[in-house]
């Protein structure tokens, strides 16, 4: 999809392509740049605000420049896989981040934070809690991960909305949390 809006906003054209895991070429201004993650879900080009529509910003792109971003779309087919969601989690990952994203801006709400505890680090492999934090962080949640050596206390002290415990060294632990 080719969005080069300039002073729209909220296209529904965008949201819809974004939705069925088309990727865009957007203009890099609000709120295309919070829909679209440069090179993750499409490419964003540079561009200048040169005046306002009402209270929403002018955006102005180069023609050179989206013409560039289509030919790097067009001859990278590295690019184009990545930028394509085929998979129904990254699609439900990309909704979920966009509704929150929607509801910081438009209700001030924040986002849910999370405290996410493990073991700690093997020295060879990636936990499943690695995973699991990076994940809740591609929804749009505020990930803190602490192992059982940390300071968690403090943690739960500062606050969260939920906790995820991994591996507990005892079920004391466990209870401490609620």
């Amino acid at each position: 999809l080719l969005y080069p809006s300039r002073w729209e906003g909220f296209g529904l054209s965008l949201l819809e392509a974004l939705h069925a895991g088309v990727p865009a070429i957007a203009t890099d201004g609000w709120p295309m740049n919070e829909l679209v993650e440069h090179g993750h879900n499409g490419l964003l080009v540079p561009a200048n605000i040169t005046g306002a529509f009402f209270e929403s910003p002018v955006w102005e792109v180069s023609p050179g420049d989206l013409a560039g971003a289509m030919a790097r779309f067009v001859g990278d087919a590295r690019l184009r896989r990545r930028t394509t969601c085929a998979a129904p989690g990254e699609l439900a990952a990309r909704q979920h981040r966009f509704v929150m994203t929607a509801r910081r801006f438009l209700l001030g709400e924040t986002a849910p934070r999370v405290l996410s505890m493990y073991a700690g680090p093997h020295p060879t492999y990636l936990r499943a809690e690695t995973f699991r934090s990076h994940a809740l962080r591609r929804h749009g949640y505020e990930v803190v991960d602490a192992g059982y050596g940390d300071a968690w206390e403090a943690l739960v002290a500062e606050g969260c909305d939920f906790a995820l415990v991994a591996k507990a060294p005892s079920l004391e632990w466990v209870r401490h949390l609620k």
